[in-house]
């Protein structure tokens, strides 16, 4: 909490990404940065946001739920998915999960050759049978293919869209698979 006494003295910027909104009247927005332990999360907010233009602003309650951090272990995933899919699926698509946040996590580096990413891609196609998500997998894969032998270390354009690739499949995954 910000001590009143300072309410002239700072400024609050956080970026769209990392929050979520509350509006007011369609003008004002505050964004709030939240983790889940698990997936499914739901959270309700509610409150004051003090302001020295605008005076005190109560926030009505606002509920939602949080479907998946990418931080969630891939137990707790699966934990979830059971709910929905069979054993053998719910193992599957959570296995998926954890290659993609070890992608994410271990291979994002200029360190990386060419050949550890595809052995990684392969690993996590392995898991998927889902075309979207193959034909993901194959369009990194190919662009990487072409313009880095196998023993190339990546460059930072190629971690880059490796870094991008885990994001979009995260997303996409969660999208899916947790309802």
């Amino acid at each position: 909490m910000i001590n009143e006494a300072h309410l002239g003295l700072f400024k609050i910027s956080v970026p769209k990404e990392y929050g979520i909104v509350i509006p007011k009247e369609g003008a004002q927005r505050v964004y709030f940065k939240l983790r889940a332990e698990k997936p499914k999360t739901t959270y309700e907010i509610s409150g004051v946001f003090k302001s020295a233009i605008s005076g005190d602003m109560p926030i009505r309650a606002k509920e939602f739920k949080y479907l998946c951090d990418t931080g969630v272990s891939s137990e707790a995933v699966k934990a979830e998915l059971k709910k929905t899919f069979s054993e053998k699926d719910a193992a599957r698509l959570a296995n998926a999960f954890r290659i993609a946040q070890d992608i994410r996590n271990n291979y994002c580096t200029t360190d990386t050759t060419a050949r550890e990413i595809n052995k990684e891609f392969d690993l996590l196609k392995m898991y998927l049978s889902e075309k979207e998500f193959l034909d993901e997998i194959e369009s990194i894969q190919g662009r990487i293919n072409a313009e880095l032998r196998e023993d190339k270390r990546l460059d930072a354009k190629h971690v880059e869209e490796v870094k991008d690739f885990c994001e979009k499949f995260t997303e996409m995954w969660i999208a899916k698979f947790l309802r």
